[in-house]
């Protein structure tokens, strides 16, 4: 299968209350032993009714969501000042002024669940613990063999590797629905004359690098893939990056590329053992490889590992020493490495960059804290306009490297204290602290 994109011309409510009927023995409710019982006033439009609670307690707060699931017909009103009273699958409830009332409520207790705070505390403690030895699903030992029977090598040095396709999943005619994103993000071309430059530019980067070429005929046999535009400002080079949006479902079939794709396995090393490794050298070294995923794409993580391990498997005996750097000091697409020599760590820069080169991948916005080496790298991209980003602090998974001192800090972003410190205010910015070392 070929992938197409079209390009631009190139110049709640918190959970649910449900409602509950609460059976209890005849004669007893334990809920009311200890509450002192409310006068009764005279109401006559309710005298002869059946209320769900005669002494006018709040037990549950239903939301508007479910009101339609326990109202009855039945609605009776009285004069002016006092509650009128609805029928509800319990019995008549009471709602409105009671101005009458001699005694007020001298309390209310609300419950307010916060599901995006719990679900950011479960994902702060999964970072404090080691990942677990997983085992191949049978899938992924398919996506795995696929791989390895299928790669190859073109004669520059590059890897072709063909997309693991599930051989059940249909996907069709997906064109109408990529020139439709296409003309979404005209309309932000339309009021963004620096958006348009900056996309076109990107794109043709694309073209420039071999990673995109003009498409022929129009076919059903091709996937065209929707794209648009995605701006970080805090990007040391690139501002602005392409995303490919592999999941839009809006196809003929009702499938999207993601789901007639196989995923694959998780190749690289975890986060925490590379940047402890990396903390374990002398003098380090950080890089990035340039646009070597396809954003957007279910598969492109695995198949950017894969070609990654098959060029540590393709280095050649001159260059053993460098191999395990692309099987242990990769996280995708940033290398984390050093030595405990000046010596070594130049010896190393070079054979990494040069091993890799011919295999069609280049690194750029390279980094450490080794001046002489500082000095003497090259820029490797036309895109790195200086060495070190923001000053001499280096951004690299979530984490601040700043290379005079060598030190590594966390970057924390904390909205301005409440006047009242709560459990919850404390959990919620506890869990925005991105500290993968614990």
């Amino acid at each position: 299968m070929s992938l197409f994109i079209i390009v631009p011309h190139l110049s709640t409510t918190p959970s649910h209350a449900v409602a509950r009927k609460f059976q209890q023995p005849t004669g007893i409710n334990r809920y009311k032993r200890n509450k002192p019982a409310l006068p009764t006033p005279p109401w006559p439009h309710v005298l002869d009714l059946s209320l769900a609670d005669p002494s006018f307690a709040v037990y549950i707060l239903i939301g508007m969501d479910e009101v339609d699931k326990i109202l009855l017909n039945g609605l009776r009103k009285g004069q002016h000042g006092t509650p009128m009273a609805q029928n509800t699958v319990f019995g008549w409830v009471l709602l409105g002024n009671a101005t009458n009332l001699q005694r007020q409520p001298k309390s209310i207790t609300t419950l307010h669940c916060d599901t995006q705070l719990t679900e950011r505390v479960n994902k702060f403690w999964e970072l404090e613990g080691l990942r677990p030895r997983k085992h191949y699903t049978p899938e992924e030992l398919t996506c795995e063999q696929l791989l390895d029977d299928t790669t190859e090598r073109a004669n520059d040095g590059r890897y072709i590797v063909r997309l693991p396709l599930k051989k059940s999943v249909p996907i069709c005619e997906s064109r109408s629905i990529a020139v439709r994103a296409l003309l979404r993000m005209e309309k932000r071309f339309a009021t963004d004359k620096q958006l348009y430059r900056d996309y076109c530019k990107f794109m043709e980067e694309l073209v420039d690098l071999g990673h995109m070429e003009l498409a022929g005929a129009v076919t059903d046999d091709a996937y065209y893939m929707p794209h648009h535009a995605v701006v970080k400002h805090s990007s040391a080079t690139t501002k602005l990056r392409v995303a490919f949006n592999a999941s839009m479902k809006k196809t003929s079939s009702g499938n999207s590329l993601n789901d007639a794709l196989m995923v694959g396995p998780q190749l690289e090393r975890d986060l925490f053992s590379i940047l402890v490794r990396f903390r374990t050298h002398r003098y380090g070294l950080i890089a990035d490889i340039e646009k070597i995923v396809t954003y957007g794409v279910a598969s492109a993580s695995h198949l950017a590992v894969k070609s990654l391990h098959r060029a540590a498997l393709d280095v050649g005996d001159a260059y053993k020493g460098v191999a395990g750097v692309f099987t242990r000091d990769f996280y995708m697409d940033d290398l984390l490495t050093g030595s405990d020599s000046m010596h070594g760590l130049i010896t190393l820069q070079k054979d990494v960059a040069f091993v890799l080169s011919r295999s069609g991948f280049e690194l750029r916005k390279w980094a450490t804290n080794c001046q002489p080496l500082r000095e003497r790298i090259p820029h490797v991209s036309k895109q790195v306009l200086h060495l070190l980003a923001e000053g001499n602090k280096i951004r690299t998974l979530g984490s601040v490297w700043h290379t005079d001192k060598d030190l590594l800090s966390i970057a924390v972003n904390l909205q301005e204290l409440p006047d009242q410190i709560t459990k919850r205010a404390f959990l919620s910015d506890s869990s925005k602290t991105f500290d993968l070392l614990g």
